[in-house]
């Protein structure tokens, strides 16, 4: 419950949660994995024969493997997550059979996502690209260089606390941290641990420029900080007098601040990012409700997506003769907008100009396509078919 509590207010969830994208299905998907993964390892069935015993393992497998896969096949991002909760199904197991349980876990897991890639849907650059990709680009990674900077881990701190799970939830997360090499119930968790690790160390600049591919970490930390609640309970109890005052009113006065961090994360992230955001709702409604449209910015962002309403694609390619290949999947409009980005602690924004990107394509389709819409920071243009 209060994993769920700490997830529930987090600024990122609070925010992004109300935009219905593949960030959210993926993390849904997951947590229904771990729901289906948890009776087994918990509840076990003590008092049942051996045969409903193994009914019951296999049904809890099947779905919870199923609804991992229906999560990879969402957002590709938690695929490092896998072996949580096959480690956590099979708990109970012992030796090779634990091991044997976790393999046939991950195969029902990754099996449709082999399937899907062996259609060749991923061999068309207009597609989405898969996590590793991504963790390649030398925009989003900073890994080895950031590792040495004060700055990779003030940065850090900063956004899981005030973004994330807060004060009260970091120190907590931290302190179950020990507890999970004592207690086999929870090594289902440094699975969950070294995944975070590899998904932040490998694309941390891709996180601060689009947060809400730091949900999935937000996640686990939440449940890394509902196993610090109960580890720290069950020391409490051996508390008296003046110390159990002293842990009470710690706890009151880091609840205070959990509640001052995120009211102020999740206000910052209201805050109007995009100027020009009304110009791109006035261009969406001059697009066919069937339309594909072609973004043009750093990075893929869920904005133009949301605003617009349609179906949008990252540019990246750029060619003029690249945008052929866009018209013949179907992308018949192409999109060049300006928007901010955070620059440092200060708060301060910086404007990204999207006709600077890409120069030559942008005096292109301003000379040679039909202008749909212009506006503040603005330009759509319909492509020939």
């Amino acid at each position: 419950f209060f994993g769920v509590l700490i997830l529930s207010t987090s600024p990122l969830f609070l925010h992004f949660g109300q935009v219905p994208m593949p960030d959210i299905l993926s993390l849904m998907f997951l947590v229904a994995s771990l729901l289906f993964a948890t009776p087994y390892t918990f509840n076990h069935q003590s008092n049942a024969d051996s045969s409903s015993r193994s009914i019951w393992k296999i049904k809890s497998l099947l779905l919870s493997a199923s609804f991992f896969a229906m999560g990879i096949l969402a957002k590709q991002s938690i695929a490092p997550f896998l072996l949580s909760p096959a480690m956590l199904l099979s708990a109970q197991e012992r030796g090779r059979r634990r091991i044997l349980t976790v393999i046939l876990y991950s195969v029902i897991a990754i099996l449709p996502l082999l399937i899907w890639i062996s259609l060749s849907v991923f061999d068309n650059p207009l597609y989405s690209t898969n996590f590793i990709e991504v963790a390649k680009d030398p925009n989003h990674k900073g890994f080895p260089q950031d590792l040495f900077t004060l700055n990779f881990y003030l940065r850090s701190f900063i956004y899981i606390s005030i973004f994330g799970v807060g004060f009260l939830g970091f120190i907590l997360a931290l302190y179950s941290l020990p507890s999970l090499f004592r207690n086999k119930k929870y090594d289902f968790l440094l699975g969950a641990v070294l995944g975070c690790l590899y998904l932040y160390i490998s694309t941390p600049r891709l996180m601060w420029r689009e947060p809400q591919y730091s949900l999935i970490v937000v996640f686990w930390l939440s449940f890394l900080a509902s196993a610090g609640l109960q580890v720290l309970s069950r020391k409490s109890e051996y508390f008296s007098g003046f110390s159990k005052k002293i842990f009470r009113y710690s706890l009151l006065l880091l609840f205070i601040i959990q509640l001052f961090t995120v009211t102020a994360g999740t206000l910052d992230l209201k805050a109007s990012r995009i100027p020009n955001a009304p110009e791109l709702v006035e261009a969406g409604k001059l697009l066919p409700p069937e339309a594909k449209v072609i973004q043009v910015s750093p990075s893929y962002g869920a904005t133009p997506t949301f605003l617009l309403n349609r179906k949008t694609v990252l540019l990246q390619d750029n060619s003029i003769s690249a945008l052929d290949r866009y018209v013949d999947s179907g992308y018949h409009y192409i999109l060049f907008w300006d928007y901010t980005l955070r620059s440092g602690f200060s708060g301060n924004r910086k404007v990204i100009v999207a006709s600077e990107k890409y120069p030559q394509i942008f005096n292109y389709c301003k000379n040679k396509l039909k202008s749909i819409f212009i506006g503040n920071g603005v330009y759509l243009f319909k492509m020939n078919d």
